[in-house]
């Protein structure tokens, strides 16, 4: 545990808090907002953040009044540093569901120190978005795919907050659509030991690995 994420007033409210999953997803949507009134930044908030809503219905209303007070205090060069404070958290409070679309920071470590400058990067099931992150100090241009909206809108705040330019996170299957266009890189962690159907992937993806498998494993996607 980092000293940061020790005292950090947001980390600590959802330590304490009955649900500290929608108080972190809050948080950090509030943390957003913050950063795009300080920056002036061309994002449409509420778009970015709707598939997170959801999550923090159980909230109380002064709750989320303390969060966003909070929230709004941080000076904008402190707001990435607290973002992961409170994503490093939630490794630590989530459920096993959720810590699914969570890559290792030692490995993200490692990526990013292997992967050299490129131009541009994709990651074909990006999570969270934090091993683009990782890269994203070499690489100008980030390019992430995920099937979850909820990981989806996270990564794209993750990456602007840490001061990304423009990056592109979309929601897709990469296995079923691929992106028709070349990266000078591709980076991922992606989700292991899973079982998926040889119908649910490309046929092309599915030559690379056997046509004659009925089912893929995750691990060799």
């Amino acid at each position: 545990m980092t000293s940061l994420q020790e005292r950090d007033s947001l980390v600590l409210l959802a330590k304490r808090s009955s649900s500290p999953e929608a108080t972190i997803t809050y948080a950090l949507t509030a943390l957003f907002r913050t950063w795009q009134q300080q920056t002036g930044a061309e994002v449409d908030v509420d778009t970015l953040i709707e598939p997170l809503a959801s999550n923090w219905s159980d909230l109380t209303p002064r709750t989320c009044g303390e969060i966003d007070a909070d929230a709004r205090r941080t000076a904008a060069a402190d707001i990435s540093a607290r973002f992961e404070a409170l994503l490093d958290a939630r490794a630590s409070l989530a459920s096993r569901a959720a810590l699914q679309s969570m890559s290792s920071p030692a490995l993200n470590m490692l990526i990013g120190a292997l992967a050299g400058s490129a131009q541009n990067a994709m990651d074909p099931a990006c999570g969270l978005g934090g091993t683009l992150a990782a890269v994203a100090p070499q690489v100008p241009n980030l390019y992430g795919i995920d099937t979850d909206p909820y990981s989806v809108a996270i990564a794209r705040m993750r990456l602007l907050v840490a001061g990304a330019e423009d990056p592109t996170v979309e929601v897709g299957n990469a296995l079923i659509d691929p992106p028709d266009r070349k990266f000078d890189l591709v980076v991922t962690q992606p989700p292991l030991n899973t079982r998926l159907s040889t119908s649910d992937i490309t046929p092309e993806l599915v030559a690379q690995v056997g046509p004659e498998w009925r089912t893929v494993d995750g691990n060799a996607t």
